[in-house]
């Protein structure tokens, strides 16, 4: 419509100019009738310049798109690049996801009891003399007392009671049940006589009965017999010890005659060794009395298999409660997790305080740990070991073989550093989505326009150490129902091969040899582009493929699209519709216009040409009713590469509107305007458009108007 406007104000202009510069100064305008009729001819030349691609490009580049870039190659041919940045982008949560805290369902729990409990092997001495044991019968003391501190035959005597004695009190404890262990009791024979037999009963100060033990033949002059009693399940015992000698015999030393003295001893020597008890008051040493260990699973939702991992953070949360009357040392071992080589082992100081809870952090940032010790699960699994150690305060503490300590921990703030193991085949959608083109835009156009060697690139950065393929869907539906499919192959993506080199870079090149993006890419456009595509990991499932990812892994994709100014077009035709508005008082215009003819002359350094056609639409039945038709430019001959070989030489070419068309444009309101493009040879081959190309035009009007008007009018 503005396009209208601007041809009639033209008109205007020139008539206005050519009736003024055609009035001369002699004119007497006295002898001119009242009625008059000016009939001018006029010629102008209205427009020159050179168009310089160059120039052209500089006023592009201000209107491009920050997507998109207009760049000069060296052969001065011009390639569109069209960018896409993080078209595609997956990070290391969308591949795996480790807890935050694990066990997820909880912390895990555990409990010791102390059970059984070593203490310390106690021990006691006890003399008896002959004078002791002899008075314990009076016949007997009667017999021994002439002779005592005398050289003679030693009598025999017995079976007697040879008396009570009461040993010195154990220092290691008051009174305790026993739950295994040993009691010796070694007798040692100083009589000058073999001690035929000896029975002993070893009783607590309470009277409870501990064992009673026999001897039998215990040598003379210091010979010694050991018995002993078993303590499982014993108790209780109080801490002192009496031994009663319940029967002793011997047969003498006749025919021999020996020294004889009432002072000659027995010697009782009570010991332990290997004793437990259950319960009671004792000494407890240094001891470890409760162990365990717990693998404890990730828990992980997918099909991921770790075999190790770096703590960038992480820390084991724990609570003990100890309802044992001593200090407790729980040490934490992680025997499958090295910091800077070394295992890790925490060691807890608990000391008891009635019962109520105490909690602890453990540290294990920037530790490594192998998930591959449980042998029924290879992976994914945290190995622990717990000792729960006694520490002695060496006083008498009591003690009951019911009396535990619980323990419960979870790790915490996990963030992994690097991840290695087999990660599964996962596969990652790109959401679909399209780009429809505005239906109204493709009617307007016709003909065909097709780029020559379009490219379409996908350059990618991937840090993520495991195979991943990429499967691209694109195509495209056209105004006519048909479909092109971009038809890309799946694409390997290249990926580090090792954690020194964390990242590699790559493109992928769709072209007209392994796609079909040169049906794709055309003019007129399809009316709706859609896309999707999916990213798969580890494609072939080889298990054999160690992945690794750290914590920073990702994949970014950045589309971009390479479009060389190398087309050919075969009347590519763009057309409009607009509506004609002639806001001039007297509507019969026409019959004031003879001619007007617009000269357009020009060299045209381009490999194209353009042809304009202007169909006035009768206002009533809205058919066409008349065209104008004009040639604007005249394709430049191109060599067998598509590039001009030479400007053309000036043309010149004439618009000449009548008296008729304008007589059917002023009983029409709509007007179709048709600009018809083709490359050179008719859109056969490929044309390029190089930067150095120019353009030179000049433009005239000729035009011849009546003009009848009366000078004594007003």
């Amino acid at each position: 419509m503005k396009t209208i406007h601007r041809i009639f104000f033209l008109l205007s202009l020139v008539f206005i100019l050519g009736f003024f510069s055609c009035i001369k100064e002699t004119l007497d305008i006295d002898k001119l009738s009242t009625e008059m009729e000016l009939n001018p001819s006029i010629a102008l030349k209205i427009a020159q310049g050179t168009l310089d691609f160059r120039n052209l490009l500089d006023s592009l580049s201000s209107d491009l798109d920050s997507l998109q870039e207009l760049n000069i190659l060296q052969d001065k041919s011009l390639v569109f690049v069209f960018r896409e940045d993080s078209l595609l982008s997956f990070e290391v949560s969308d591949i795996i996801e480790i807890p935050e805290t694990f066990p997820e369902s909880g912390p895990e729990s555990m409990n010791f009891t102390i059970g059984a409990l070593d203490i310390d092997d106690f021990s006691a001495s006890k003399s008896v003399s002959l004078g002791e044991i002899v008075q314990n019968d009076g016949a007997t003391q009667a017999i021994f007392t002439p002779i005592n501190e005398t050289n003679n035959i030693f009598p025999p005597f017995g079976p007697i009671g040879g008396g009570e004695y009461t040993v010195e009190p154990f220092s290691n404890y008051t009174s305790v049940t026993f739950s295994s262990g040993t009691i010796f009791l070694t007798i040692t024979n100083n009589l000058p006589v073999e001690i035929t037999t000896l029975s002993v009963t070893i009783k607590d100060s309470n009277d409870s009965i501990i064992c009673v033990l026999d001897y039998l033949s215990i040598p003379p002059n210091g010979g010694s017999q050991v018995n002993n009693v078993d303590l499982t399940d014993r108790g209780p015992f109080s801490n002192q010890f009496r031994a009663e000698i319940t029967g002793i015999s011997t047969v003498g030393s006749a025919p021999n005659a020996v020294f004889i003295s009432l002072a000659d001893e027995l010697i009782l020597d009570i010991f332990s060794e290997n004793v437990k008890i259950f319960s009671g008051t004792t000494i407890l040493p240094d001891q470890i009395f409760g162990y365990d260990s717990s693998m404890v699973d990730f828990d992980l939702d997918g099909p991921e298999k770790i075999y190790k991992i770096i703590f960038k953070t992480a820390q084991v949360n724990y609570t003990v409660t100890s309802n044992i009357q001593e200090e407790i040392l729980v040490r934490i071992i992680l025997p499958a997790t090295k910091l800077n080589g070394t295992p890790l082992v925490f060691e807890e100081s608990i000391t008891y305080n009635g019962g109520n809870p105490t909690s602890g952090t453990l540290i294990l940032d920037n530790s490594i740990t192998d998930l591959t010790t449980d042998p029924l699960k290879p992976y994914n699994v945290f190995p622990f070991k717990f000792e729960v150690e006694i520490v002695s305060s060496e006083s008498l503490v009591t003690i009951y073989f019911d009396d535990d300590l619980s323990f419960e921990f979870s790790v915490n703030n996990i963030d992994f550093a690097y991840i290695e193991g087999y990660l599964g085949k996962q596969e990652e959608t790109i959401d679909p989505d399209s780009l429809e083109i505005d239906e109204e835009i493709l009617n307007k156009i016709s003909g065909t326009f097709q780029f020559a060697n379009p490219t379409i690139k996908f350059t990618y950065r991937n840090s993520f150490g495991l195979p991943v393929s990429l499967d691209l869907n694109v195509e495209g539906e056209f105004n006519d129902g048909s479909i092109v499919d971009l038809g890309a192959s799946v694409i390997d993506v290249q990926c580090p091969a090792d954690t020194l080199n964390p990242e590699v870079e790559g493109t992928i090149e769709f072209n007209k040899d392994n796609t079909n993006v040169e049906d794709l890419l055309v003019f007129p456009p399809p009316v709706k582009i859609r896309y999707s595509g999916s990213a798969t990991i580890n494609p072939l499932k080889d298990t054999t493929v160690i992945n690794f990812i750290t914590n920073k892994s990702k994949i970014e994709g950045d589309l971009e699209i390479e479009i060389p100014i190398e087309f050919s077009a075969g009347n590519l035709t763009f057309q409009d519709t607009m509506e004609i508005e002639l806001d001039i008082e007297d509507e019969d215009f026409s019959v004031d216009i003879e001619f007007v003819k617009i000269y357009v002359n020009t060299r045209n350094g381009f490999p194209f040409d353009f042809r304009f056609q202007m169909i006035p639409l009768d206002s009533i039945t809205s058919a066409p009713c008349d065209t104008l038709e004009f040639t604007f430019l005249s394709a430049a001959p191109v060599d067998d590469n598509g590039v001009v070989i030479e400007e053309q030489d000036w043309n010149q070419d004439e618009i000449e509107i009548n008296q008729e068309f304008l007589e059917n444009l002023e009983k029409s309101d709509q007007i179709i305007v048709k600009v018809i493009f083709n490359t050179t040879g008719n859109g056969a081959n490929p044309v390029k458009i190089l930067s150095d190309y120019i353009f030179e035009f000049n433009f005239g009007i000729e035009g011849k108007f009546k003009f009848n008007f009366d000078p004594d009018e007003d």
